[in-house]
């Protein structure tokens, strides 16, 4: 799995808002805000289906200042290995919905989006909901950023330098099974 700039930055501003709540793993929640403060269309789409980055931090008590500093090197790969399991099952789900949509597993934070909206059971879904979201608007406003993109082969960000790849440093991918 390979991600965008844009989902590299949700991934630290999620650890960022995580540690500002106290918290020391990256649940759901902070992904969801992370999302809503990062310059792509899923930004756009939340903002356009009542949601924004200081709703959702309100919400969940987080400092919406810690994603001021710049993003360093060294808290990609610290991040990413401090996901929680729902969190690394969202970006499981959302690299195979953007198989699906021509993406070759390359994650942008529009996949992360479509499947925290579809998902009852991730608790950003619940977060969505109390916060009034039109669920529905996102999901249909997603799929036409899906089908719009999806013939030129990108949804917002640059692929072309794309993010480090999923995997904790030092490890390799999972091998499928009967493959070498």
């Amino acid at each position: 799995m390979k991600l965008t700039q844009e989902t590299t930055q949700v991934i630290v501003y999620s650890k960022r808002f995580a540690e500002s709540q106290g918290g020391r793993m990256i649940s759901t929640e902070p992904v969801l805000a992370a999302i809503a403060a990062v310059d792509c269309p899923a930004k756009a789409i939340l903002e356009r289906n009542g949601v924004t980055m200081e709703s959702i931090c309100e919400m969940i008590s987080a400092d919406d200042m810690a994603i001021e500093a710049p993003v360093n090197d060294y808290e990609i790969e610290e991040s990413l290995r401090i996901l929680r399991l729902e969190t690394k099952r969202l970006f499981n789900d959302a690299a195979d919905m953007s198989r699906r949509v021509g993406m070759q597993g390359v994650i942008a934070p529009e996949h992360l989006l479509f499947i925290l909206a579809n998902s009852r059971a991730m608790t950003a879904n619940a977060l969505l909901t109390r916060a009034g979201a039109d669920i529905g608007g996102i999901i249909d406003d997603l799929s036409n950023e899906f089908s719009n993109s999806g013939a030129r082969g990108e949804i917002g960000g640059n692929y072309s330098e794309a993010g480090p790849e999923l995997n904790a440093p030092g490890k390799s991918p999972r091998k499928e099974k009967g493959k070498k």
